[in-house]
């Protein structure tokens, strides 16, 4: 999968290239910012089997972070520049001995090319790339016992981890009021596209590293819905 995403990503940058040395057309300009709302389609499967060797709760198939966050950027001569943050929320699990929760973050910078567009619609693809942690955190079950066998942790825990971030996506824009004499209008959007974590480190426990878990990985597909301000017009 990550032979195909490098594949992709040169690609898409030959694509930039090939348009940007086409000929003349309308390009679009202006820019904006927006708060967003979404989910990331993530597998746990590597991190659920080393879990459950130690009887720590597996997340299982079926669950996905909620995202919350917020971004914003240009476009010049068609190409875009931008970057935005988010949370993810959303992935918990217990059993008799213990209850855990996850959350995080990331943030990253990217770069896009309008390939369609019009007075009120911009479709373009992006490339981005950032970094971002996950914590996880460990508290007592309703039927906790320390003098169980084979137990890693102890309740009250609270784990961290972190990783890089590549991102392929399909974005599309839909200015609702495009007029170029006002100061702009409500921005509508939606975002897709798959994410790739080429490298993550080991879940550490304050300072101590956890060899027994596996490493958290959250590649996979995202959905992302945009809400926001943007003043974008063609010449």
């Amino acid at each position: 999968m990550r032979v195909v995403i490098s594949i992709m990503s040169v690609l898409f940058l030959v694509q930039f290239d090939l348009f940007a040395q086409g000929e003349q057309r309308n390009v679009v300009t202006g820019g904006g910012g927006y708060v967003s709302v979404g989910t990331n389609f993530i597998s746990t499967q590597s991190l659920d089997r080393s879990l459950g060797q130690y009887q720590l709760p597996m997340f299982g198939s079926g669950q996905n972070f909620f995202t919350l966050g917020g971004g914003g950027g240009s476009f010049i001569n068609r190409f875009y520049f931008g970057g935005y943050g988010e949370g993810h929320l959303g992935l918990s699990a217990s059993n008799d001995l213990y209850k855990s929760k996850m959350s995080g973050g990331h943030g990253l910078v990217h770069i896009g090319y309008a390939l369609l567009q019009s007075e009120s619609f911009v479709f373009y693809p992006t490339i981005g790339i950032g970094g971002g942690g996950t914590t996880m955190r460990i508290d007592e079950g309703s039927a906790y016992d320390e003098n169980v066998s084979g137990l890693l942790l102890a309740p009250d825990t609270k784990l961290s981890t972190g990783y890089m971030l590549l991102k392929l996506g399909l974005s599309a824009d839909f200015p609702i009021n495009p007029d170029p004499t006002n100061h702009g209008g409500l921005l509508l959007g939606v975002s897709a596209g798959y994410q790739l974590v080429p490298f993550s480190s080991r879940w550490k426990d304050g300072g101590d590293t956890v060899p027994e878990l596996a490493k958290f990985d959250p590649s996979g597909f995202y959905l992302r819905l945009k809400v926001g301000w943007a003043r974008y017009y063609s010449r």
